[in-house]
């Protein structure tokens, strides 16, 4: 996936972070009986480590395209994961990531490619404060890295704490390679906006200004999220309590015999 967003063109990109990555989650949930076959403790473990590992790869990007394509590995990692556990709240969970990186992710590439479009470069060393001269873009940028982190109140997080959850009931030790995850999600996204808006530029190739196309397509990205995390908020505390009062009367003896 990294490669063929490096190589894809903008809508190419943000095709596949918003569509394709979601048909094949949702062709995962339907074919979930294929999956049961396979220990599903083997498969949660497997998807925690590769979303570590895609964090951890992260670091080492130089190519703004490469960076935000491995990001969206991690988040699929841990998307797959709550998939594979396969409780009602879980896959709720999993599937809020999956609206939420769908919106969030195609705004970054689009975010990439703006600068693209002028300069030719997305290499980090070159972009180096180049969104400080566009000051709208640069609150974009601020906006759909927050999100992209997982940061409250954002539709993300809500997503993430069942999953957070379940894991901690099937394994508590997979819960510290989510809060690596998490740690190394949330550094390689403050050092994006620092190096993209607080960097020193290079004066000789121009500044960046925002266009009414722009604006458009990014607050178009924006608004959902921000009106999904509105509807979230009405029913996501009644669903937590109705399930965790679920597993408090059943107890965790019939969860536990499903490993």
């Amino acid at each position: 996936m990294p490669k063929a967003h490096v190589e894809a063109p903008a809508i190419g990109s943000i095709i596949l972070a918003g569509v394709l990555l979601k048909l094949g989650a949702y062709g995962l949930y339907r074919f979930y009986f294929f999956v049961l076959q396979i220990p599903f403790l083997l498969l949660v473990r497997f998807r925690l480590w590769g979303a570590l590992l895609a964090a951890l790869i992260s670091l080492r990007q130089v190519d703004l395209k490469s960076l935000i394509a491995f990001s969206s590995i991690s988040h699929i990692g841990v998307l797959v994961g709550g998939l594979c556990l396969f409780f009602d709240l879980g896959v709720k969970g999993a599937f809020i990531i999956l609206i939420a990186h769908g919106f969030c992710s195609s705004a970054l590439f689009y975010l990439v490619n703006t600068q693209y479009e002028r300069i030719l470069r997305r290499q980090l060393i070159v972009v180096r404060g180049r969104f400080g001269s566009a000051f709208i873009l640069s609150v974009f940028w601020f906006f759909f890295l927050v999100i992209n982190l997982r940061a409250p109140p954002f539709l993300s997080l809500f997503g993430e704490i069942p999953i957070f959850f379940f894991v901690f009931l099937c394994r508590a030790e997979l819960i510290i390679i989510l809060g690596l995850t998490r740690f190394f999600v949330a550094y390689y996204c403050l050092y994006l906006y620092r190096t993209v808006v607080h960097g020193a530029s290079f004066k000789s190739l121009g500044f960046l200004f925002e266009e009414e196309l722009t604006l458009v397509v990014l607050i178009y990205h924006f608004l959902p999220l921000i009106f999904l995390v509105v509807v979230v908020n009405f029913f996501w505390f009644y669903l937590v309590s109705l399930s965790l009062l679920k597993y408090k009367d059943v107890g965790l003896k019939s969860f536990k015999n499903t490993k």
